[in-house]
């Protein structure tokens, strides 16, 4: 079976409409890529500003939080020795409170 020439110009011509709508169609397939690209570049360099401003804002408060963390551990060994004093002088006036009838005793007071 033999097909004429019309028949396969036909199918040709077909074949060369899908072919140029697949074409055209791709060509506004990547226009929306490049407009969506440009959105993205633009997203991304407001986004690198800000971290920007982040990096700024952080390296200008590290002194500060080296300070604030020094001064918290001065105020716990500020804590730490005020407890060690309070028991040294509780355990003095303890002593001395208990010891103080013996102490009189000794000195020829009567404690009563």
């Amino acid at each position: 079976m033999t097909t004429s020439v019309e028949v396969q110009l036909a199918r040709m011509e077909e074949r060369m409409e899908i072919i140029l709508a697949d074409l055209a169609e791709a060509k506004e397939r990547r226009r929306e890529q490049y407009v969506w690209n440009e959105t993205i570049k633009g997203s991304l360099a407001v986004l690198n500003g800000r971290l920007a401003n982040v990096e700024s804002s952080m390296s200008e408060a590290k002194p500060t939080l080296a300070e604030f963390t020094r001064m918290k551990h001065e105020v716990n060994g500020a804590g730490k020795l005020g407890k060690w004093v309070w028991a040294i002088a509780g355990a003095a006036i303890g002593a001395i409170a208990t010891s103080r009838g013996f102490i009189l005793h000794m000195l020829g007071y009567n404690p009563s």
